[in-house]
């Protein structure tokens, strides 16, 4: 399963626009730990 995410910057006055960012989760279901996996990736910020 997979998820998107962008979030645009906002105008916070007197300190500039605040970045937007965007990325993916992904989800899998491990059946041996009988659970979600879930990683976070943000491709523009190189963050995982």
């Amino acid at each position: 399963m997979r998820d998107v995410w962008k979030v645009s910057g906002r105008d916070h006055p007197g300190e500039g626009k605040a970045p937007g960012f965007h990325g993916a989760t992904l989800r899998v279901y491990d059946i041996e730990l009988g659970a979600w996996r879930s990683t976070w990736m943000a491709p523009v910020s190189n963050r995982e």
